[in-house]
């Protein structure tokens, strides 16, 4: 059954597929959600940062 999956299954057109939907999320978003998304990482990159054993 597995292998049935695996043979119908094309990486070329999943990655056609999900770069296509990145470019129209791309295309539809306004400086609101861009600046969203901005902060987002930016407090996520914190929190990893604060977590991390690397700060020592």
């Amino acid at each position: 059954m597995l292998g049935k999956l695996l043979l119908g299954f094309s990486f070329n057109d999943w990655w056609r597929g999900a770069s296509r939907e990145l470019a129209d999320y791309y295309n539809k978003m306004d400086t609101t959600q861009w600046g969203i998304i901005a902060s987002l990482f930016v407090v996520a990159g914190f929190l990893l940062l604060r977590t991390s054993t690397l700060k020592r």
